[in-house]
């Protein structure tokens, strides 16, 4: 009889970091992971659509790519009328692997800041708020929102 030994490799292990942005938003910010983001750009002219909801803003051109722009915030549920118009655009990776959406963009209020969440200091704070958050969370000193990004690409997919 052998003896089987089990290594554990760096690949399945958990990460005790991960590289992260903060997007500010009207009330607070958004904690996406770095590499969900493929860039952040100033705001460019938004191509409104008619007969789309109110969170639909509409589409930009990125690299020559149509892309949809939505507010996380209204989508979320809050008020249009509190909502500023967008100061910078978040173009994010789609991870549901959805060939009709390979991008999407988020409506920001301000610049993003890169920050490094790390297991130990990152907690669960009070209860999410709308259908949109999966997590409401204190990182590194400052209130967050885990966004139910998964969610927020099947209704921008229905509304294409």
């Amino acid at each position: 009889m052998s003896n089987v030994t089990t290594l554990t490799t760096a690949s399945d292990e958990l990460p005790t970091q991960v590289a992260s942005l903060m997007l500010p938003i009207c009330e607070h910010f958004l904690l996406l992971p770095n590499v969900s983001v493929a860039e952040i750009i100033g705001c460019p002219t938004i191509e409104a659509v008619k007969n789309k909801p109110k969170w639909f803003l509409g589409f930009i051109e990125w690299r020559s790519i149509h892309v949809p722009i939505i507010s996380f915030e209204i989508a979320n549920g809050m008020d249009p009328s509190k909502v500023s118009e967008p100061r910078r655009v978040a173009v994010l990776n789609g991870i549901t692997g959805d060939n009709g959406l390979p991008f999407f963009c988020l409506a920001t209020q301000g610049i993003p800041r890169l920050t490094r969440v790390y297991t130990e200091t990152i907690v669960e704070s009070e209860s999410a708020e709308g259908d949109l958050e999966f997590m409401r969370v204190i990182v590194n000193g400052e209130d967050a929102v885990i966004p139910e990004v998964e969610k927020l690409e099947a209704m921008i997919s229905d509304n294409l």
